[in-house]
């Protein structure tokens, strides 16, 4: 029986239909445990990011994982490189493409996987752009050393005074994938980090990719022209989610983000979300959005927006997320005051030099109550600083982050103390040198609604950490810090904060 079920649902892995049937059975067995994963994780896929049953059920979900994520990707788990469950089972994996050749007859009968991710595809192109499983993703990305490597050597080639390969390998190997007929359906395609250049960006845009609506290209030595060609490609037309990183110095972007942040406003009049990063410092710019008239997802890092023009234009009014990290210090009157800015219900300012002037001015703002998600991380604040944010009108607000802002159980005690802790779903606290007063300041508070409360890089004791676990449970995490940054993976307009 266990096999008919797995056979249905991996023939319509689209389809929750079968999973929740399966799901029935194995409470029929006696395994409720499974059965509740199943069905969370079908729930969170349709659930909006700002419902508030939200936190709650992804805690729920990761306790579950937690305890049970290695028998229930069994076997596929024991042979890729990296899976992720989602809708309950195993539906992103990443392996080799050699390994994905050997066996995706395999994987694809033992699990409904829609996303893919290969690694060291060179030596197979060929033979993978003929693979017809590719005809099962809804998200593929490839990931190969060999394209990054080769721009490294025809850059330094051309810093040098030498000439480079004639035909590049990455371009080579880019061509036969980008002709596999077994494309047309995808909606995901991740290239990140592979260097693809000029000639990469011309094979994109003919490539028969008609159904794809979101496009990484992070790393890629893209200039501003080549993303003139992606803005009026027709094999592109449907694209609404694009992300884009560029200024490492390693080819034609170096030295030119004006032109880079022109070419990426062009391709702005047919998206939805957009997240531009420019890597080095200073920040490039200035980027203004023109009019976009389909924007509703801006993330901006390391790239100066023109502030004024963002506040007046008719995108403002529009954007339900907004995302201004390390843009260098804002002056945030113009857009904080105006009435287009009640429109957000997510905002990030990571970075962003907010010190006591900036944060008295969003502050003040009318127009934070519809504000569910604000980001204000790495910015230092401290805690007199603290003590003016949480006097704000954030009546909706939900998920706060604080990390690394250097406060102490003084500006902790003042945020807990506020209306706003109340309502709060999702907290970080990371990196802020807090002690074991912190934990007596959090075990008193009143937090009816918390479902993630997140103190890794904060330096508690075994004690703290036993009383905050018997407190909050599994919506707490601490321990050492992970890296802070731009989400990874294929960017969404859900996932761009």
């Amino acid at each position: 029986m266990h096999d008919a079920f797995l056979h249905d649902l991996c023939d319509h892995p689209d389809d929750d239909a079968p999973r929740l049937v399966y799901a029935d059975w194995l409470d029929d067995q006696g395994d409720a445990e499974r059965a509740e994963f199943i069905r969370a994780q079908c729930e969170l896929a349709k659930m909006s990011v700002e419902d508030e049953r939200r936190p709650e059920l992804e805690a729920r979900e990761t306790q579950l994982l937690a305890g049970h994520h290695n028998t229930w990707a069994r076997p596929v788990g024991a042979w890729v490189r990296h899976y992720v469950f989602r809708r309950g089972f195993v539906e992103g994996v990443e392996l080799s493409g050699n390994d994905f050749l050997n066996r995706a007859d395999e994987l694809f009968a033992l699990a409904p996987v829609r996303h893919l991710k290969l690694v060291h595809v060179a030596a197979r192109a060929a033979d993978l752009a003929a693979c017809p499983h590719l005809g099962r993703l809804s998200a593929l990305e490839f990931a190969d050393p060999a394209f990054g490597t080769h721009v490294l050597r025809t850059n330094w080639a051309h810093r040098l005074g030498r000439r480079p390969a004639a035909v590049p390998a990455s371009e080579r190997v880019l061509t036969e994938l980008l002709r596999s007929p077994h494309l047309a359906r995808l909606r995901a395609l991740g290239l990140a980090g592979n260097g693809i250049g000029s000639s990469g960006a011309r094979l994109l845009a003919r490539a028969p990719l008609e159904a794809l609506t979101e496009l990484d290209l992070r790393h890629n030595d893209l200039t501003g022209e080549d993303l003139d060609l992606l803005a009026g490609a027709p094999a592109l037309a449907r694209l609404r989610v694009l992300r884009l990183r560029e200024g490492l110095g390693l080819g034609g972007s170096q030295g030119s983000p004006p032109r880079f942040i022109e070419g990426a406003t062009r391709i702005l009049e047919r998206l939805e979300a957009l997240e531009l990063t420019w890597a080095t410092t200073p920040p490039a710019g200035p980027f203004s959005p023109g009019a976009a008239p389909a924007l509703h997802a801006l993330r901006l890092d390391q790239v100066t927006p023109d502030v004024a023009a963002l506040a007046a234009s008719p995108v403002l009014p529009r954007l339900t997320v907004l995302a201004l990290d390390r843009c260098g210090p804002l002056s945030l009157r113009s857009l904080v005051s105006g009435p287009a800015f009640a429109g957000l219900r997510a905002l990030s300012l990571r970075a962003a030099g907010l010190h006591r002037p900036a944060l008295e001015r969003l502050a003040s703002s009318p127009h934070l109550a519809r504000l569910a998600r604000l980001g204000l991380a790495d910015n230092g604040i401290g805690d007199v600083a603290l003590a003016i944010l949480v006097g704000a009108d954030l009546t909706g607000l939900a998920e706060l982050d604080l990390a690394g802002n250097d406060f102490t159980v003084t500006g902790l005690q003042a945020l807990l103390a506020s209306p706003l802790a109340a309502g709060l779903r999702r907290l970080d606290l990371r990196d802020n040198a807090l002690h074991d007063t912190a934990v007596g300041a959090l075990l008193r508070a009143d937090l009816p609604r918390l479902a993630w409360l997140d103190l890794r890089g904060n330096p508690l004791s075994a004690a703290g950490r036993q009383a905050l676990r018997a407190r909050f449970g599994h919506a707490v995490r601490y321990g050492p810090s992970p890296r802070r940054g731009a989400p990874e993976g294929t960017v969404t307009a859900n996932s761009i904060l």
